[in-house]
């Protein structure tokens, strides 16, 4: 029998997607619902039947409001909740998946047996905390850092993964290294400016707060902030961007100012998305486990949801340095 990850193959959509239409979820386009739909019905499909005596679980997966319309185009989060979906599939909590996002109440959050929440640029986080424990609702963190032990999360290190990229630039020869990253106010964001400061700092490079720029995660912000960096009277040789679809418009932005990686500047990004090892030239970047950090997170939840006395866990996944061609050595 097909699964979600099968028809999604043949649909040409994501499983999250199929999910969305299997449950009635409004927030999917009417065209892509009945191509899907379409789908279903040529492949004979019939949801999994549970057994009587087990209830079907509902789970939802809260993403932020600035994901939550266009869900397909944050790659890392997407890859992520992908792999979670996918996994929660083979653990019988099939078609019980819902997207939200940040806006819904208290109320609303006791319809689900056990919660996915993505963290980055989540308002309000210490309320929904507060609910979560309250309410006593099994919950997973994820692409974000809680200092509540009694919450349970699966996210990377995001400190030292920026400190790596930059000191592999500084081990390549570069000193004026600039940094563009995320949203200031977020946590991860805040977590990277620190680990790019403590590389320039632990090599004895003067930090230059010029060289620093703050936007947010996508093409655009990387082509504005890219060129905003080009226009300085002492440019930086090299750049450290901590978001792979970032770093997409940077290289834009230097395609048309007619310099060229790595000869005229240097570039590691984050993520390492799909399209970064078919760049000309491919990104060097930082390899964030999305399928580790996914199939990780249904474990836990479908733990908690079975075992609800169980203790919550927080892990860090491993991140690591894919080098490809962006970088090059700049002699003094």
């Amino acid at each position: 029998m097909v699964n979600i990850r099968d028809i999604a193959k043949i649909a040409g959509v994501s499983p999250s997607t199929v999910s969305r239409v299997l449950n009635k979820n409004s927030n999917v386009k009417d065209e892509t619902r009945d191509h899907v739909l379409s789908v279903l019905e040529s492949l004979d499909y019939v949801p999994k039947q549970k057994p009587q005596e087990i209830v079907k679980k509902r789970i939802g997966i809260i993403v932020p409001k600035f994901t939550a319309h266009d869900f397909e185009q944050h790659p890392t989060i997407y890859s992520i909740v992908t792999y979670f979906i996918d996994a929660l599939s083979h653990l019988n909590y099939e078609n019980s998946i819902v997207i939200l996002d940040e806006t819904i109440d208290s109320v609303s959050l006791q319809q689900y047996d056990g919660l996915l929440i993505t963290g980055t640029g989540l308002q309000e986080e210490d309320l929904l905390i507060s609910i979560l424990q309250s309410k006593k609702i099994p919950s997973v963190f994820i692409n974000r850092l809680i200092s509540n032990k009694n919450i349970s999360s699966v996210n990377i290190d995001d400190e030292h993964a920026t400190y790596i990229a930059t000191k592999h630039l500084i081990d390549l020869g570069h000193e004026r290294i600039a940094l563009i990253n995320g949203n200031e106010q977020f946590r991860n964001s805040k977590l990277r400016l620190k680990g790019y400061k403590q590389a320039l700092s632990n090599h004895n490079i003067t930090l230059k707060p010029e060289y620093i720029r703050h936007g947010i995660f996508d093409e655009h912000s990387g082509y504005v902030l890219c060129k905003e960096l080009l226009t300085l009277e002492d440019r930086p040789t090299a750049m450290t961007i901590t978001s792979d679809t970032i770093a997409l418009g940077a290289q834009r932005a230097l395609k048309e100012a007619n310099l060229s990686l790595p000869k005229d500047m240097a570039m590691v990004g984050f993520g390492d998305i799909s399209i970064a090892s078919q760049l000309q030239p491919s990104l060097t970047t930082i390899q964030i486990p999305t399928k580790d950090i996914g199939e990780e997170a249904a474990s836990i939840l479908a733990h908690l949801i079975s075992k609800p006395i169980l203790r919550c866990v927080q892990i860090l996944a491993d991140t690591r340095l894919i080098i490809r061609e962006s970088c090059g050595f700049r002699s003094q």
